[in-house]
């Protein structure tokens, strides 16, 4: 699978995720520290808007005011995910996503990391299942292990690294690589 068909299933995750929300939920705590589950749902569709905007921009500027989420959210989701497949073979070379110029080849690496560890987040948050398939989990650890070698270099994008073994499950050694705790659960 390419990075954009792993990015593809993780929206189609995320999208059932956000379908499984209740609106009770929306003030619990998730793993993103100081978020609830509304301000998470709120990031995860200003990003994906913004990148869809890149990706449908000739000169990659995706940079937008709010977003609104409509509804749960699901459906938002859906139609994003439909918009980024109809941008294959016509992407820019570069995104503009609210800051300096990102090779668009990077971007979409960054995005499966972003939209895939939110989606665990937000299913961690509101006690749903979530299991996404190794390959896009591998796919997603490996492009973090090779973007950021050193917990010195995920800045402030990641937290620090949490050891998880190896012979763990991918989803598991993925959260870890991303700075989240695998057995994290909502209060």
């Amino acid at each position: 699978m390419t990075i954009q068909q792993h990015l593809d299933t993780t929206l189609i995750d995320l999208a059932r995720v956000l379908d499984g929300i209740d609106p009770a939920d929306d003030a619990r705590p998730t793993p993103c520290d100081g978020l609830t589950v509304a301000d998470l749902r709120a990031h995860v569709m200003q990003a994906l808007t913004t990148f869809v905007r890149g990706l449908e921009h000739p000169q990659g500027h995706g940079a937008t005011g709010p977003v609104a989420v409509d509804g749960r959210g699901g459906d938002q989701v859906r139609d994003l995910a439909r918009r980024i497949v109809a941008t294959q073979g016509s992407e820019p070379e570069t995104l503009y996503l609210g800051g300096g110029g990102l090779p668009t080849h990077i971007a979409f690496p960054m995005m499966l990391d972003e939209f895939l560890a939110h989606a665990w987040d937000l299913a961690a948050a509101t006690g749903q299942p979530f299991a996404p398939d190794d390959q896009t989990c591998d796919a997603a650890t490996e492009f973090l292990r090779l973007r950021f070698p050193t917990d010195a270099s995920r800045g402030n994008i990641y937290g620090p690294r949490i050891e998880v073994p190896e012979s763990a499950p991918a989803l598991d050694r993925f959260l870890g690589e991303s700075g989240r705790d695998p057995h994290w659960r909502a209060a």
